[in-house]
């Protein structure tokens, strides 16, 4: 039984971190994934994880936390609770409690768990590339891509590859980004395991590398497929599809099409809110990318009111952010 990785959102916009979103110039980016856990063994571990990717975290941290301290978990059992405990955490904004129980897992697992310590240290790195403390992050994603490695796990070593590049293409390391792009790809050709989320988040960050280079057409190629890969797996109603749009549309903006990609990124916009809702971050972050487009396109009075609105929204994910939080010692082994 697997189960598919989530993908964790970067947005481009002023250089800093708003509530784990990565935010440098304003405009949206590529997806980075979430590393497939070893497949439960344990029924109801099994029940739990499916719950967090139903997009239920609360009831995936309930579930895991009722299951940690069960007579019937084998320490790897409970280490994989704990793992689901903190990517349920890392959902919710809450990178302390996240971060907490992830190292109660890693600690838990034995050297030979390779699988499963390859996705605790992905999972560990994204929530400090969600802290802004990239170089850990890239340590750690380069751990657990040596983990996959030792037991040949060429999908797991082709998502973490992935999500290096995704930290380089956030600080322009472009030569960088690309080399852990070619690794990702050489990677990805001998696994058996990707599916289309997977395979969306690697065409969103070729598209992003694109982006970063000027090769708008080649962004907007890669970003449209990342969008129909998206849209096969989840349908039209999905987070991961109005995602998609954004990204597609500012590209077709750039490219010369502004009424198109105003359509597109309205489109995404409206479906951001329908499913997200207004209070979360991913709605401050696609409202501002569309306020942002509107302006550029004249409509300068409608745009100025959205992106105070959106601001004030990113705000208060600023203000809950763990900018400060402590670096674990187990990030520096």
């Amino acid at each position: 039984m697997s189960y598919s990785p989530k993908l964790l959102i970067a947005v481009i916009l002023d250089g800093v971190i708003l509530g784990g979103t990565l935010i440098l110039s304003g405009t949206v980016a590529g997806s980075a994934l979430r590393a497939q856990e070893a497949s439960p063994s344990h029924p109801q571990l099994a029940a739990a994880f499916a719950l967090e990717n139903a997009g239920r975290p609360e009831a995936a941290i309930a579930a895991a936390q009722s299951l940690i301290d069960s007579p019937s978990l084998t320490p790897f059992d409970r280490a994989q609770a704990l793992d689901l405990e903190g990517i349920s955490y890392e959902d919710l904004d809450e990178p302390e409690k996240a971060m907490h129980a992830l190292e109660e897992a890693a600690h838990l697992l034995r050297p030979q768990d390779n699988k499963q310590l390859a996705a605790v240290f992905n999972n560990m790195a994204n929530v400090y590339r969600a802290w802004g403390h990239f170089t850990i992050a890239e340590y750690l994603y380069e751990r657990a891509f040596q983990q996959a490695k030792a037991v040949a796990e060429h999908g797991d070593m082709a998502r973490a590859a992935n999500n290096q590049a995704s930290l380089a293409l956030a600080e322009k390391r472009n030569r960088v980004a690309r080399n852990y792009l070619q690794r990702s790809d050489r990677e990805a050709r001998q696994a058996t395991d990707l599916d289309d989320d997977d395979r969306a988040g690697m065409a969103s960050m070729h598209g992003w590398l694109a982006w970063n280079k000027g090769h708008t057409t080649e962004a907007l190629q890669q970003y449209r497929q990342a969008l129909e890969l998206w849209r096969r797996k989840h349908g039209g109603q999905h987070e991961s599809t109005a995602w998609g749009m954004l990204l597609a549309g500012q590209a077709e903006a750039r490219a010369g099409d502004r009424d198109a990609g105003l359509r597109t990124m309205r489109e995404g916009f409206a479906l951001t809110a329908a499913i997200e809702g207004e209070k979360s971050h991913r709605y401050a972050v696609a409202e501002l990318a569309y306020a942002r487009l509107l302006g550029r396109a004249g409509n300068r009075i409608q745009a100025a009111v959205m992106q105070q609105d959106a601001q004030t929204r990113l705000a208060v994910f600023e203000n809950r952010s763990c900018r400060d939080c402590t670096i674990s010692a187990m990030a520096l082994h």
